[in-house]
């Protein structure tokens, strides 16, 4: 249970010559969380989508409450988890016959990718660690080395135990690509 109060200003609208409450202000709500199987290239996962949902009185011109609706918030969040574990993750495709490898998975203090070799990774515009909430974990990790052998290491220590995704960005033209790791 929660309260939206401090992020959610009153919208007010003239209904029937009466000005209405229409949106925001202080009300009660909680996370609605629904899972699903789906398949994927093959694959099983959970589907896991997150919902704000909140109450939202109607009232009527003499401000009595006529009905409570089921509202939810734009930010609904929506997770993929693979169904079936695996003690190392496959490596990822990066393109025609290239593949990447996250190690070691599930993963202590230190996380590495390997790149193909003809990654440059100068060219790398953005990497990020992703709770599977969603979340951007901040610091994302301290990267450690770079341009070694094709590897790159980070720092991944100040995580809590779980399951998060990381995402690269080999080019300004190129989708981000997302690599699942466990932090034990």
């Amino acid at each position: 249970m929660w309260t939206a109060d401090q992020d959610a200003p009153e919208v007010w609208e003239l209904i029937d010559g009466v000005p209405q409450l229409t949106r925001g202000g202080k009300h009660y709500g909680h996370l609605e969380v629904t899972v699903e199987k789906v398949q994927q290239q093959n694959e099983e996962f959970a589907r896991i989508t997150f919902s704000p949902v909140h109450a939202f009185p109607i009232l009527d011109r003499q401000y009595a409450l006529q009905r409570v609706e089921r509202r939810v918030y734009e930010d609904v969040v929506q997770v993929l988890v693979p169904l079936a574990q695996r003690e190392e993750e496959p490596p990822v495709q990066a393109g025609p016959g290239e593949k990447l490898r996250l190690y070691p998975n599930p993963a202590g203090n230190h996380l590495i990718l390997e790149l193909p070799e003809s990654y440059d990774l100068n060219l790398l515009v953005s990497w990020e660690i992703i709770g599977l909430n969603g979340q951007r974990m901040a610091p994302a990790g301290v990267l450690l080395e770079s341009a070694s052998e094709q590897r790159l290491r980070w720092d991944i220590s100040h995580l809590a135990a779980g399951s998060y995704l990381l995402s690269l960005r080999p080019s300004v033209l190129s989708p981000p690509l997302y690599l699942r790791f466990i932090k034990k």
